[in-house]
């Protein structure tokens, strides 16, 4: 790599693509992931080219192809990655939080890998491994960061995942996520509300709680009833039309909850409850809390408050010491439970897990034999209860990408409030993802609904309206990523404005500052959390940057520590680069632009500190007086180590008198006295 490609801008006209293994939470870190990205200047890479600049695994660890699949595709790309300079390829995920540096031992041609707990750092990682020529190996052990803190690309504009919890407080034998993901930790109702609130006014009609045990929610604040009471707050935010929530466990399945899902009119009939075997000996290995007559106990409650409720689950075959009784132990519970739909799994030894190394592990052979008699009855049971629907009226929920047959078949696809899969013939009029049509079910297959005849009634929704303006917007010229003190919170959302109704919550205040880019990735989850609450408390335009000097910022807001540390950890990795030259760019006040050649100096006096900092050698007379935000700007870089780097200042004229009202903020309150609006 060549000195001109180390100081190409990262992002600039290159593409990213992300493939996803495993469940949910994975598949709502990888919309974090392409947030992350996108927000430091990569594009999605077009499904019909020749490929991407950067190709990132998002892993799962569950089963035990996992790690084949993964070198086997990480091998596809060596030759690939030889072939196009400048390629680079990240893996993260479960896998990679167990396997680490045994990652690029196996595949030396990875350039990152990353864990679960520290996605945010990714675009941080790749700009490192591209300067520094070598694989980055990034591990945290503990949470950085609730995935929805981080930016976001959603893939859909109708539905959304919402993560209220991460981790796992459960232990059970055949798992090997608690390990990976670590205890568990909850987010705050007000955080969880707020985004909920933030993406109905976007135009999101559907949300899906996540968790690794999302009805376990509470444990961590102390509230055993935090779930359902989640579950009403989110029946009273109005345009939010549909609720659902993976996955519970038996065990924290109370009848408050039940009540919750009965009464709130959007939470909807659908509940996926894990039974994993029907056999009290196997439970008991497992290490699962309950046994079969508490489940068959809960279903039965679910069934008497929503008779009409869609329940499914997961089942595992072959677990060490099944013995054939414990096998009909489930198919009764099976028969018993009526499930409308069951993930089967035959069991997978998980190195690192208790059950990996029980006695009594089944044979393939049996466990194959087992399995298909598993699904043959489920298969029987799911037709049954779908053949029930037919002749009932379902409003049905227009989703994009449901039916691989649509075009071929003249129809549209979606999901009922059930989560039942129908397909129903094209209406005249125009229809879009996220409006919903109500249909008659003429038909029934084990997995799908069929409705043949017209539409009763086609309904255009503000979810449909997000899908077609997503759709119609066009597609943003790729930017560079600028290393800068970041800019204030309702300045930098400008670039994306949410509607009207999202600006505040309520109460005349701006919403949230989430940092982003390089600044967001040198910030620890904690960090970003605490810096968040102290902006919502703020009521105004945040003091930046120059809160970010010690001195002028000394009793204002502890928690600016940690943006300053951000902030210096991210200068010290463009220091890092040995660049011949430094800019300093930031709004001047003065008219027109200009330049501040190497020895100018700034004062803070006027935020009555008595403190100034300057460009270049102590002994250089000053030419020029820097602004506010230059200065800081040099305070920053005088706390590198490239003493010998040539550094210069841009400025421009600021627009955004102290003496106005701050309309950016949403708020009717004029800035802070003694903190210029910059």
């Amino acid at each position: 790599m060549t000195s001109s490609d180390r100081s190409q801008a990262v992002g600039v006209n290159k593409s990213y693509e992300i493939r996803t293994y495993g469940c949910q939470m994975n598949v709502h870190d990888s919309e974090r992931l392409s947030g992350l990205l996108e927000e430091a200047g990569y594009v999605p890479a077009p499904k019909d080219g020749d490929g991407a600049d950067v190709v990132v695994f998002n892993t799962c660890a569950v089963r035990e192809n996992a790690d084949n699949r993964l070198y086997g595709n990480l091998g596809q790309l060596a030759p690939k990655k030889a072939a196009r300079p400048g390629m680079q390829i990240a893996v993260g995920g479960c896998l990679a939080q167990k396997d680490r540096d045994t990652i690029v031992r196996k595949a030396p041609w990875v350039d990152v890998v990353f864990g679960t707990h520290n996605i945010g750092k990714l675009p941080v990682l790749l700009e490192r491994a591209r300067i520094q020529e070598e694989a980055q190996v990034e591990i945290a052990e503990s949470l950085e960061a609730f995935p929805s803190t981080l930016p976001t690309r959603r893939e859909s504009a109708y539905a959304a995942w919402v993560s209220i919890s991460v981790g796992c407080n459960n232990t059970c034998t055949f798992c090997i996520v608690p390990a990976l993901r670590g205890k568990e930790k909850d987010r705050r109702p007000g955080d969880i509300l707020a985004e909920i609130e933030a993406l109905v006014a976007e135009g999101v009609s559907e949300i899906t709680l996540l968790g690794q045990n999302v009805n376990a929610y509470g444990s961590d604040i102390g509230d055993r009833e935090a779930f359902s009471k989640l579950l009403r707050a989110c029946g009273r935010i109005e345009g939010l039309e549909r609720v659902r929530f993976t996955s519970p466990h038996p065990r924290d399945f109370t009848d408050d909850v039940i009540a919750a899902m009965a009464e709130t009119p959007n939470v909807m009939p659908q509940l996926h409850m894990p039974l994993q075997s029907g056999s009290d000996t196997v439970l008991k290995a497992m290490r699962r809390s309950y046994r079969q007559e508490r489940f068959l106990g809960i279903i039965e409650k679910v069934r008497a408050a929503m008779p009409d409720a869609a329940i499914s689950t997961d089942i595992i075959v072959g677990f060490p010491g099944e013995t054939e009784e414990d096998f009909e132990q489930t198919l009764h519970t099976v028969r018993e439970s009526r499930f409308t739909q069951a993930f089967t799994f035959q069991y997978s030894k998980r190195p690192g897990t208790p059950a990996a190394d029980m006695e009594g592990q089944i044979p393939k052979a049996v466990v194959q034999e087992r399995y298909e008699r598993l699904v043959a009855l489920q298969e029987e049971i799911s037709w049954e209860e779908n053949k029930k629907q037919v002749g009932r009226t379902l409003e049905v929920l227009v989703a994009e990408g449901e039916g691989r047959k649509d075009e071929a078949t003249h129809r549209l696809s979606g999901r009922a409030p059930d989560n039942r899969l129908v397909h129903f013939t094209r209406p005249d009029e125009p229809v879009r993802p996220g409006d919903t049509v109500t249909v008659e079910v003429t038909y029934a297959a084990p997995h799908h609904l069929l409705a043949e005849g017209p539409a009763k009634a086609v309904r255009r929704t503000r979810a449909g309206d997000a899908w077609e303006k997503r759709n119609a917007a066009p597609s943003e010229k790729p930017q560079g990523v600028l290393l800068a003190c970041p800019p204030s919170g309702p300045r930098h959302r400008a670039r994306r404005p949410p509607p009207a109704a999202a600006a505040t919550d309520g109460r005349d205040r701006p919403a949230p500052y989430r940092p982003q880019g390089a600044l967001q990735g040198a910030m620890t989850g904690p960090q970003q959390g605490r810096y968040a609450a102290w902006h919502a408390r703020s009521r105004r335009c945040l003091p930046l940057p120059a809160a970010l000097v010690p001195e002028v910022a000394a009793g204002a807001a502890p928690e600016l520590d940690a943006l300053r540390a951000a902030c210096l950890d991210a200068i010290g990795v463009l220091a890092a680069a040995r660049p011949d030259l430094l800019v300093v760019v930031g709004p001047s006040g003065e008219a027109g632009r200009g330049t501040h050649p190497q020895g100018a100096a700034g004062s803070f006096r006027g935020f009555g500190v008595d403190l100034e900092v300057r460009l270049g050698a102590a002994e250089t007379v000053p030419e020029r007086a820097l602004p506010p935000s230059l200065a800081v700007g040099a305070w920053l870089l005088s706390h590198t180590d490239r003493a010998d780097v040539r550094v210069e200042a841009l400025g421009w004229p600021s627009r955004c008198p102290a003496t106005v009202r701050c309309r950016r903020a949403g708020s009717s309150r004029p800035p802070r006295p003694g903190w210029p609006c910059w």
